[in-house]
């Protein structure tokens, strides 16, 4: 009887692609889950369609970074930190010593919040080989400790709904002109590019392994300023934010 009703659906699903595909699966999960057939069903097609339409970086693109993400860099972190950041993105182009890279990289961005930041560090483990959506991530992160700082300092919670670009402006005032000229190149530079800008040119992809390493860095330290002036956005990096809505 199951290998009969499989071999219809299957029938139906080479017909007519996409809904009685997904209308066969539910069937045969039920039926497997009523008979009590406890294996697994999956094939590769189920792998995540995420990871099967990504392009993997070529070795060549590894150690690549651009002038601006390099200059940027520069201007935020300190000589021991560009150091350190070099030698990550030359680890992490190695398979003898990837994993402890991403080790050391997952360390740093840490586990809280768990949103976005639980993302992030999964994609720690796809480096250097796929790299936009951690940068993505990262961005999302500030993104979220800028409307803390905005709710809190502009006393109202409306801001949570605001871009990060948006929310920038409106405190440009309330911040110190070094973070606010910070925050405006991290958006252009980084969030805006790794979220709309799907135009590599001569690349294979928009950011390389070693931009993605020094984008944390940059990250991490433009997150600890936020947190420094403000009390909600060091309570959210916490997931002790009352409006963690996240």
């Amino acid at each position: 009887m199951i290998k009969t009703l499989n071999h219809g659906w299957r029938l139906a699903a080479i017909m007519n692609k996409t809904p009685r595909l997904r209308i066969w699966n539910r069937v045969r999960r039920t039926i497997n889950g009523l008979w009590g057939l406890n294996r697994i069903v999956t094939t590769n097609s189920d792998i995540k369609m995420r990871d099967v339409m990504r392009t993997t970086c070529p070795k060549s693109e590894y150690l690549e970074i651009s002038s601006e993400i390099l200059a940027f860099a520069k201007e935020l972190l300190s000589p021991d930190e560009i150091e350190e950041a070099e030698i990550i993105s030359i680890n992490l182009s190695r398979p003898s010593t990837r994993l402890n890279a991403q080790r050391i990289l997952k360390k740093m961005i840490g586990n809280q919040p768990k949103r976005p930041i639980y993302y992030a560090s999964k994609e720690v483990t796809y480096l250097p080989r796929w790299t936009r959506y951690i940068i993505e991530n990262m961005g999302h992160y500030i993104d979220l400790l800028v409307k803390c700082v905005a709710a809190e300092k502009l006393s109202n919670l409306s801001y949570h709904k605001h871009s990060l670009a948006s929310n920038v402006e409106k405190l440009k005032k309330g911040l110190p002109n070094d973070l606010y000229l910070e925050l405006k190149k991290y958006d252009n530079l980084v969030y805006r590019e790794a979220k709309h800008n799907f135009n590599v040119k001569n690349r294979s992809h928009l950011f390389t392994g070693k931009e993605a390493v020094f984008i944390i860095f940059i990250t991490l330290k433009i997150k600890d300023q936020l947190i420094s002036i403000s009390d909600d956005a060091k309570k959210f990096s916490e997931e002790q934010h009352p409006y963690y809505p996240y």
